[in-house]
């Protein structure tokens, strides 16, 4: 090869090196602003939903027939105790 082959070889490899660096350039760029508009989401999601199920039990007091919660120890109404 003569220095002018040379010289060209040497172009088009530069040519074919700039084309590439430009085209993933490119296609990165697309990449990320592509996924910069997405909604970002923690890696680990947490449910911060609880569902709480509780049931009241209520008993009538042998006493005053009074109606009350079944946590309690003893009626609110008149005072006596859970039996």
């Amino acid at each position: 090869m003569d220095w002018f082959a040379d010289g060209m070889l040497i172009m088009m490899m530069a040519f074919i090196g700039i084309f590439i660096v430009f085209f993933f350039s490119v296609a990165f760029y697309a990449v990320f602003k592509a996924l910069r508009k997405m909604p970002m989401e923690p890696a680990t999601k947490k449910s911060t939903e609880k569902e709480i199920i509780r049931q009241i039990i209520k008993v009538r007091c042998p006493y005053c027939s009074h109606v009350y919660d079944e946590t309690l120890d003893a009626c609110p109404h008149c005072g006596g105790k859970h039996p």
